[in-house]
Formats: structure tokens, sequence, C-alpha cells
């Protein structure tokens, strides 16, 4: 009875008790195609009353005209952005990318973050649209300023992918 009603005040506890956060920083710099757009890195958290902070996913990198996203997951390498089909490897390193200096999302704090990116999307001349360009490829890593932002609704008030830049 009593182990019962222990886990039910624990339930009723932790119910509603949630807070939501995003981390994210933006730059400027050039795209794979050589324009300068606006460069968004996230990622999400939830913090549970009693219970311990959570990552929502991985590290997500959107850039203004592109529908394509660049993830940054844990891997032995650290935080990565693996290389898929579509992308060419241009400078050698971990991936087409990593995260530097940290190897899990949850010991990223506020401040300065450095990626490096190694990659760029393959050029496919008979598609339509640029929709999958992301940060240049180069020897130098990118620096966010990173900052959290608490959010009542993750979904409703979740990061925006930045605007496109003709």
């Amino acid at each position: 009875m009593k182990i019962k009603l222990i886990i039910g005040l624990l339930a009723i506890n932790s119910y509603g008790c949630a807070s939501h956060h995003y981390y994210e920083g933006r730059i400027k710099a050039a795209d794979s195609m050589g324009a300068i757009q606006e460069h968004l890195l996230y990622w999400g958290g939830t913090k549970k009353k009693g219970w311990f902070d959570t990552v929502d996913g991985s590290i997500q990198l959107q850039s203004g005209c592109s529908l394509d996203i660049q993830v940054y997951s844990p891997g032995e390498e650290g935080l990565v952005f693996g290389k898929r089909e579509t992308d060419m490897k241009k400078i050698e390193g971990p991936g087409c990318g990593k995260v530097m200096g940290f190897t899990d999302i949850k010991s990223i704090p506020e401040g300065p973050l450095e990626i490096s990116v190694l990659c760029e999307p393959e050029v496919n001349e008979f598609a339509v649209g640029d929709t999958n360009r992301y940060l240049a490829a180069r020897k130098e890593n990118y620096r966010f300023t990173i900052k959290k932002r608490n959010v009542k609704d993750p979904v409703a008030e979740g990061p925006q992918r930045p605007a496109c830049t003709p």
C-alpha cells in the first residue's frame, strides 16, 4: 500500500512540472553556394522536477535559402555531422564536421561554441532550386554564441529557420 501511495505522489508531483528550453546561436557567413546567409545552430532540452536534464534530439544546423538540416550527433569521435550520400568531403577530418571541445550535448553551456564544416552538398544540375545549401566548408571553425531560451510550448515557440536573403 505504501509503495502505491509513493508512486502515486511521485507521478502527481512530476506531472506538468517540466520546463522546456532551447540553446541557440546564429551567425552570418557564406553558404556552400557562396551567398552570405544567416545560419542557426540549436538543440532543445527538458528539465523535469525531481528528474535529470534531458536533451531532445541532437544539435541541428539550418541555413537561410535551404531546406536541408545538418545534424551533429554523438558518436565515437564526439558530436559529429556524419557524411551523407549527397555530401562531398572538401577538408579532412571526422565526418562532415564536429562540435569542438564537447562530446555530450548536455554538457554544452551558454557562451561561445565552435563547429567545423568539412563537406559541401553535391551539386545536382538537374535539381530545381538550391534546397540543400549549408555553411561553406573551410579549414577554420565557425564560432556561434549560444544562448539558452526558456519556452512554455516547445513546438509553438521552437527555433525559426533563418530567412533567405537574396
